[in-house]
């Protein structure tokens, strides 16, 4: 069975029962599974959300592990709030576009006349609405912002279900990073209390997570 044929429901929980087996490999093992799952999901040279979502909070969740890093007791909760939002987001219009996949302030450049958009490192075909939750939550966009940010881009007004979109993105967007800080508690060399960091992203998806918004906003997308 392909993996468009499985309920999207049911996709990141065969996921989860895969996770012991995964976590067993040797090294030598392991680093032909990550090669596998990268070159499967850059095999048609675009990345759907679920793929997006395999690829960087399951192997950000096995690096982590295989590096002895203590994940937070939070984390488990997190993980359900995410299969949720994901499974929501599944049944939304797809479409396809250039992404940057790394908006963090960091990367804009403010020229005389123009903004320049650096690193372009994870840059590939993708869900456009990613690349704009990531924005919204990496510049800390309230409502207004959001609404901005997407009228922007769309060059109209925005539908409940396109904000509704970005606000579950960039509410997913913050567990994310908060699994890439992990992975670098293990392997980062730089004088940077990632632990912190990720858990000031891991608390903030859950405060999200647990908002009568979130709700709202699945609701929106048929969740």
């Amino acid at each position: 069975m392909i993996i468009e044929q499985l309920d999207a429901r049911v996709r990141l929980p065969l996921v989860d029962i895969a996770l012991s087996a995964l976590r067993a490999l040797t090294d030598a093992q392991y680093r032909q599974f990550k090669q596998n799952i990268t070159e499967l999901v850059e095999a048609d040279r675009t990345i759907a959300l679920f793929e997006w979502s395999l690829q960087r909070i399951l192997l950000h969740d096995l690096d982590a592990k295989r590096f002895n890093v203590t994940h937070p007791e939070q984390l488990g909760e997190a993980l359900e709030f995410s299969r949720k939002i994901i499974a929501a987001l599944e049944r939304c219009p797809k479409r396809l576009a250039p992404c940057h996949n790394d908006l963090i302030a960091a990367n804009f450049l403010q020229g005389e006349d123009r903004l320049y958009l650096l690193d372009w490192e994870y840059a590939g075909m993708g869900d456009p609405f990613v690349d704009l939750g990531n924005c919204a939550v990496n510049f800390c966009m309230d409502e207004a912002g959001c609404l901005t940010l997407m009228e922007s881009y769309l060059g109209r007004e925005p539908s409940q279900v396109e904000m509704a979109q970005l606000h579950l993105l960039r509410v997913l967007s913050d567990l994310r990073e908060a699994m890439w800080s992990y992975v670098q508690v293990g392997i980062s060399t730089l004088d940077i209390d990632f632990h912190a960091y990720g858990i000031k992203h891991l608390d903030r998806f859950l405060d999200n997570a647990k908002s009568d918004s979130l709700k709202t906003w699945l609701g929106a997308v048929g969740g």
